[in-house]
C-alpha cells in the first residue's frame, strides 16, 4: 500500500474523517473490534490485511496502523522491510523536523510514524498514518 504524501488522505481513496461505515465498506470483510487499552475507543482490525483503523469521538477515521502482512510503502520504500535507521532516513528526506523516540520516529509533516519493539536497532514492525493533530 502506497502511503500518500497528502496529509488529508489515510490511503488513496480513503480520506481522514471518513465514517467507520465508509472505512469498512472500502476495506471490506468483517473487522475485529478491539481496544489498545481500557480507556481507548473501539477500533477496527483487519487481520488478513494487517491494518488497524482508529476513530475519534465522532467515530471518524483519525489514523491507520499497518503491520505484517501489509507493506506500507513511501517513496518506493517498503517501510516494514527496513531497519529503523534506514526508515528514519526515508522520513527525513521530506521532514527534517522528524521526532525520534526510543522505539520509533514520528513525522508530523508527513503524518507517518514508525515503530519497532527493538527500538532503533530493530526492523520497522508497524507504521501509523495519522491525521493532522493526532499527536498534538
Amino acid at each position: 500500500m502506497e502511503l500518500p504524501l497528502d496529509p488529508q488522505l489515510a490511503l488513496a481513496n480513503l480520506p481522514f474523517g471518513s465514517s467507520r461505515e465508509e472505512v469498512r465498506a472500502l476495506l471490506g470483510g468483517a473487522p475485529q473490534l478491539f481496544r489498545r487499552s481500557p480507556a481507548s475507543r473501539d477500533s477496527d482490525y483487519w487481520a488478513p490485511l494487517g491494518l488497524f483503523a482508529y476513530y475519534d469521538d465522532a467515530d471518524k477515521l483519525e489514523a491507520l496502523e499497518l503491520a505484517a502482512p501489509a507493506s506500507p510503502t513511501l517513496a518506493g520504500h517498503i517501510l516494514t522491510a527496513l531497519p529503523m535507521q534506514e526508515a528514519r532516513q526515508v522520513l527525513l528526506q521530506d521532514d527534517d523536523a522528524m521526532e525520534d523516540e526510543s522505539d520509533g520516529a514520528i513525522s508530523k509533516a508527513l503524518g507517518i510514524g514508525i515503530w519497532s519493539e527493538a527500538g532503533m536497532e530493530g526492523v520497522v514492525q508497524s507504521v501509523i498514518r495519522f491525521s493532522v493533530g493526532y499527536y498534538d
